[in-house]
């Protein structure tokens, strides 16, 4: 069978053209027309109504309500944002202050390896520039006021060099435990007794003493 042909008569094809323009020529003005449609105005209530007061009331009261809502609404998603903002930003921080925290503790101890290289150059200056050094002890723990490494130093360097303990604060504790102490020490190195305000008027005393150590 032969397809059938889509020819047409050119009196047929204008009719349907113009039937086509005709329709959406009708849907064009139905558009226009909508488009200046005013929206209807509320009327309100009228004045002849029953409880006309009470109504407005309600109506004012919902109309709150609405307000309301909407701000709490607001409120909880702002809070909801920030703590998810503070969520990520905590996620990020303990690596940050474990960074933070190792560079604080090495740039301290830096410090501090610093500060005993000096304090221990200094030291050796003035070991090397002195005949005799005071080492001074407080009367109520002069142990744990004695240093076994500075002396050990001192006992290795060069020269002929002296220890002079001195117990300092004398009138602080009782007068058998300083003679007790002093027996001790003079053990070991040779040890003086000073009390903690005391005015040396006799200098002569100290440079004899001095004197016989040299």
């Amino acid at each position: 069978l032969k397809k059938a042909s889509k020819r047409m008569t050119c009196h047929k094809r204008y009719k349907i053209q113009k039937k086509v323009r005709e329709h959406n020529k009708k849907l064009r003005k139905e558009d226009k027309k909508h488009k200046h449609r005013k929206p209807k105005k509320d009327p309100g209530v009228p004045n002849t109504a029953p409880f006309k007061e009470e109504i407005l009331r309600e109506a004012e009261h919902r109309k709150q309500q609405r307000e309301e809502l909407k701000q709490k609404q607001k409120l909880a998603r702002q809070k909801e944002l920030e703590k998810k903002r503070n969520q990520q930003a905590n996620k990020k921080d303990p690596g940050d202050k474990k960074s933070t925290t190792k560079q604080k503790m090495k740039s301290n101890q830096q410090v501090q390896k610093n500060s005993k290289k000096s304090f221990c150059g200094e030291l050796k200056k003035v070991i090397e520039a002195s005949d005799v050094i005071l080492e001074i002890l407080d009367a109520r723990d002069p142990l744990g006021c004695r240093c076994p490494q500075v002396e050990q130093l001192i006992a290795q360097s060069e020269g002929r060099k002296k220890i002079l303990l001195v117990l300092n604060k004398i009138d602080l504790i009782p007068k058998e435990n300083l003679e007790n102490w002093l027996n001790y020490l003079n053990k070991d190195l040779p040890t003086i007794a000073f009390k903690s305000a005391m005015q040396i008027k006799d200098r002569t005393v100290v440079r004899t003493y001095f004197s016989c150590l040299l």
